[in-house]
């Protein structure tokens, strides 16, 4: 094979003689390929793996008119690629060449995957978030950018629209969703390596916008004694029944708000020895996902008692307040109405109250987690696996000691010390 000098004219000599293929000399696998009449193409020679057979890729057809500084940078840099990163041009050509999904459809995509990366299908709740994160925040930016355009300007460039859009001092936003959308980008486009439609994750690298923790620390807080007190006695003249019912029975219980409120009426299972409130597997917010009886002790009874009596066949246990929305709206009006002071409490704040009430009563740590229904410690916990044992006669006596107490503390009468 004959080498070419590629300064002067030789180029233009060489693709106007005879057919024939030259090495350019000083660019290691650049071919001049001439094939008589004035025809003649740019193309590299490499080898995509070591020991594999040669291939061909042809960097410009019409060598005649072709810039020769700029095929000799290109061929520096896909020759670079192939050697640094394992990026065959031959390969990536043909998928450019094959349509691209956008991130939109992608997305769709991999809300529904299951594999290496998600064992299990998203549960309704954290797929509705992710649906509504992606539809308010990310698809206006970047939905409709074919997989193969987004790049890391692309991404810094919605991240800064989104955390400007998202951002409100008065009401205390600091653009969170922008930091959040990142992750839901980056976590798409992991995926989309697994299918080989990208080769890079476009998110590697780029700084979180806003930290997701607060840096003034917790922004919300369990109830104070006065303002527990407050809330018990004063909360059914402002609250609906339905409504007073939920808050009362999340102060006794301490389980999720949703766990509570989406309850049915074949759920309270009062002619067991135990009377309970059962919480089925696939209720939203029993993050287990495990059924779990929960123990009612007497206040907490006589809460569920009455709620079956305003309720009819056929209707939620909790009529006026069966969503999960209904009750902390109420709340969050009530604590405003009477100006308790940040941090806001929420009714999540209710189970660390709880927690802390057991803990200083003597209640053991693992029976607070299993009162909770906490998955963490549940998931450690070897005799989880291997006992089936519900331990509900000691659940019992646990929320039996934190009612005594919480009576204490609504009737301003000072401890007697029951611990235990």
């Amino acid at each position: 094979m004959p080498n070419l000098d590629p300064r002067g004219r030789n180029i233009t000599r060489a693709i106007n003689g005879p057919a024939a293929t030259y090495a350019i000399e000083r660019h290691d696998r650049l071919y001049l390929d001439v094939l008589g009449g004035g025809r003649a193409s740019w193309r590299i020679r490499y080898r995509p793996k070591p020991n594999a057979n040669q291939r061909w890729f042809t960097l410009s057809d019409d060598a005649r008119n072709a810039d020769f500084e700029k095929i000799a940078t290109k061929a520096h840099d896909l020759l670079t690629n192939l050697r640094l990163h394992g990026i065959d041009p031959l390969t990536e050509q043909e998928k450019k060449a094959t349509p691209q999904p956008t991130l939109t459809e992608a997305f769709k995509l991999w809300l529904d995957h299951t594999g290496k990366r998600r064992a299990k299908s998203l549960s309704p709740a954290t797929r509705k978030g992710y649906e509504d994160l992606y539809d308010l925040h990310v698809k206006a930016h970047l939905g409709k950018k074919c997989l193969q355009d987004l790049d890391r300007k692309a991404v810094n460039e919605a991240l800064t629209k989104i955390k400007t859009a998202t951002t409100n001092p008065d009401k205390k936003h600091r653009g969170v969703q922008a930091t959040k959308a990142l992750k839901l980008v980056s976590s798409i486009c992991e995926w989309c390596i697994d299918q080989e439609w990208i080769v890079r994750n476009p998110c590697r690298g780029v700084e979180k916008p806003v930290p997701i923790a607060n840096p003034k620390g917790k922004q919300h807080r369990p109830p104070t004694n006065p303002e527990l007190r407050q809330l018990w006695n004063d909360g059914p003249d402002v609250m609906a029944p339905a409504k007073t019912r939920v808050l009362r029975l999340a102060i006794l219980i301490g389980r999720r708000i949703s766990e509570i409120a989406l309850a049915n009426r074949d759920d309270a299972k009062l002619d067991a020895t135990i009377p309970c409130l059962l919480i089925p597997a696939d209720r939203l917010g029993n993050k287990p996902k495990r059924d779990d009886a929960v123990p009612l002790p007497p206040l907490a009874l006589a809460i569920v008692k009455d709620a079956l009596a305003t309720s009819q066949l056929g209707e939620p246990l909790f009529v006026g307040a069966a969503t999960r929305w209904t009750a902390s709206k109420e709340l969050t009006t009530t604590r405003r109405a009477w100006k308790w002071p940040d941090p806001p409490v929420r009714f999540h704040d209710f189970r660390g109250l709880i927690n802390d009430q057991m803990a200083a009563l003597g209640v053991p740590s693992e029976l607070r987690s299993r009162t909770l229904h906490h998955t963490g410690d549940l998931q450690q916990l070897a005799n989880t696996v291997y006992s089936a044992y519900d331990f509900l006669p000691e659940r019992l006596r646990a929320l039996e000691l934190w009612e005594a107490r919480l009576l204490e503390i609504v009737n301003d009468r000072e401890p007697v010390g029951i611990r235990w």
